[in-house]
């Protein structure tokens, strides 16, 4: 192109990569959830946002057993809880969150949540103390979408309140 010359926009090739989208709709989130908030409370935003991420919960955990090809009733216990750890995996990119998963006897595992990218951009705009975390909510989604009952689903120690990491025990039925 000489001086002067312009091209159409339409000729910029722009391309995101998957952590890009990633990222973009991760903020969307958090604007959403702010502007829903400020609106309508946060009593409304943390009900509606626990109401997301269960449905988008059971949408992944779904997605993880169809790409299994195995239903949990034909794995083992530790299958199982590696079946359930696949779940974070397909939502949120190692940067922003990372757990571990262990058994902690026959049908009980735990989570700890280390990393929570969400709990660290609700604290640097000072929302943190009004947040309800959803945990427990994406988690039983994640059940329900791998055809797991669960009996028990409790949350032991929170980031959001000071804990060192969100803990979790649950319990399952079918393999006690």
């Amino acid at each position: 192109m000489t001086v002067g010359e312009s091209r159409p926009l339409s000729a910029i090739q722009v391309e995101p990569t998957i952590d890009q989208v990633r990222r973009w709709w991760w903020l969307h989130d958090g604007f959403w959830y702010q502007e829903i908030a400020g609106r309508a409370g946060f009593e409304c935003a943390n009900e509606i946002n626990r109401s997301v991420m269960r449905a988008v919960g059971r949408r992944v955990g779904r997605e993880v057993l169809r790409e299994a090809r195995r239903r949990p009733e034909q794995m083992t216990w530790p299958e199982v809880v590696d079946l359930f750890a696949t779940c974070p995996r397909l939502m949120w990119p190692s940067p922003m969150f990372r757990a571990t998963y262990r058994v902690t006897g026959p049908g009980t595992l735990e989570a700890s949540v280390l990393r929570n990218f969400a709990l660290t951009m609700l604290s640097r705009v000072g929302s943190i103390d009004r947040y309800e975390c959803p945990c427990l909510d994406v988690q039983d989604g994640w059940f329900e979408g791998l055809g797991l009952t669960v009996h028990e689903n409790v949350c032991l120690e929170c980031m959001r309140t000071g804990g060192r990491a969100c803990t979790f025990v649950a319990r399952v039925a079918g393999y006690e």
